[in-house]
This record gives C-alpha cells, structure tokens and sequence, in this order.
C-alpha cells in the first residue's frame, strides 16, 4: 500500500490532502466546438465548477487552441490572455494520434469486423 501512495504521489495523481485527483498533461489541440450549431462556449474558473465566469462566442475563437491539462472532463486553455477552463463536451479536440505498426503488420489484411482496424491502422 505505501508503495502504490508513494507512486502515486510521485507521479503527481495524489494531492497533498490525500485524495486521488484525475489529472493529465493534454497532448493535443482544440480544433473546434463540438458542433456547428453551437455559437459560444462556456468558460470556467475551476475544473469541476458547476457556474461558469463567462462565455466566448465561438466565432471569437482562433482555433487551434492548445490544451495545457485536463482534468475532471474539463480543460485549461489560455483565451483572450487568461487561463480558463472549458467543458470537454464544448470543444472538439485533435488528438493528433497515429498507427505505429510494424512492416509485417501494416501489409497483413485485416478483417473488416475487427473494431478500430483497417488497412491504414493496426
């Protein structure tokens, strides 16, 4: 047990009042709002706040915006030169994510029932 508490402190996922927090450097970039239809996106002070600060029209928004961590099904993001949170379920993200297959694997033929496997995925 000491040494699961030691790790996790280690790695940052234990705040020092002892409980676990869920949180990640993000590795990506916002590219969008979720939907076409949506015109603003609600701005928070803290992951986890359930009343916004404020919202930005979406059209104010020079996209791609860098994520700088998530946590809680939120993300920081700096907009108009202050660091905020938004929802994650507002924003559309890339996560710029790409196969790593190996030479026998990328010309084997794969079942087109296998889910997330195609000829340009292993």
């Amino acid at each position: 047990m000491k040494l699961l508490l030691s790790l996790a402190m280690m790695f940052g996922l234990l705040s020092l009042s002892g409980t676990l927090e869920a949180k990640s450097s993000a590795q990506y970039e916002i590219v969008a709002a979720s939907t076409k239809s949506r015109t603003h996106i609600d701005l928070f002070a803290n992951a986890g706040d359930t009343e916004s600060i404020g919202r930005v029209a979406v059209g104010d928004i020079e996209f791609p915006i860098t994520a700088l961590q998530t946590k809680s099904g939120f993300i920081q993001v700096r907009l108009q030169e202050k660091l905020v949170w938004v929802r994650s379920t507002q924003v559309r993200r890339d996560r710029k994510s790409a196969s790593a297959c190996t030479p026998a694997v990328r010309h084997h033929q794969t079942g087109l029932a296998t889910p997330g496997v195609s000829r340009k995925n292993c």
